[in-house]
């Protein structure tokens, strides 16, 4: 069950607090229906929805790391993964407001400045959910989740945030970051920082897997943080 399903079964839970057998459904899609029917015949069952952990889980294949996670927030604020480096990360996420954008729908590449504020370039089709806290998707009523098939984005369109995190910079209008291979070999910086990290060289055909594995690692550690 995600977390968003156990805030949808709470509000429903208040709702029909006071309802008896008599309540109107009409109104309810069929899985809110089964939800409040059982509310109603098993009052017992409702789970309290405590705080969050004070860890996250990790994929197998993408460990923690101190190293990851800090090479993953130089990335974040770096415009360098973009095509036309002037977008990083934190242009549509940014801790001034609440690490989204405050705007109705995000501009990505060609605009200028950042939040309400930001003017000018390509119009996204939808607005930038804040960060905070994305290393819990998945979760449900307890800790003990598979954050490798995490949903992800507003419409859930892909699962964990290794997945997640490079599609914005793939993006044609968010990052135009298609050429993200050789902007890495640009910067011997991240490259070295790359090697070290995974113990390998990073040829062309594995930067854009690691650097995913990165940014994922410090999302997880910054929704810790701050949540």
């Amino acid at each position: 069950m995600r977390l968003k399903s156990i805030l949808k079964i709470s509000l429903l839970a208040i709702t029909i607090s006071s309802c008896s057998e008599d309540t109107d459904l009409s109104t309810l899609d069929n899985d809110d229906i089964g939800v409040v029917e059982d509310v109603i015949e098993n009052p017992g069952n409702i789970q309290e929805v405590t705080a969050l952990p004070l860890s996250v889980n990790y994929p197998v294949g993408n460990p923690q790391s101190t190293s990851k996670e800090e090479l993953g927030r130089l990335l974040f604020w770096d415009p360098v993964l973009s095509g036309t480096m002037e977008v990083s990360c934190a242009t549509c996420h940014h801790p001034d407001f609440a690490y989204a954008d405050g705007i109705e729908r995000s501009i990505g590449v060609g605009g200028v400045g950042i939040g309400p504020g930001r003017t000018g370039g390509t119009l996204i089709d939808r607005n930038s959910p804040t960060i905070l806290n994305t290393a819990f998707n998945g979760m449900g009523l307890t800790a003990d989740y598979d954050p490798s098939q995490a949903e992800m984005f507003w419409d859930n369109r892909v699962r964990s945030l290794e997945t997640q995190s490079i599609q914005p910079i793939l993006s044609a209008v968010e990052m135009r970051g298609d050429e993200i291979f050789y902007l890495m070999f640009v910067f011997p910086f991240y490259v070295a920082r790359l090697e070290v990290i995974f113990n390998k060289d990073c040829i062309s055909s594995m930067i854009e897997d690691k650097v995913s594995d990165i940014k994922a690692n410090f999302f997880k550690c910054f929704g810790l943080a701050l949540y």
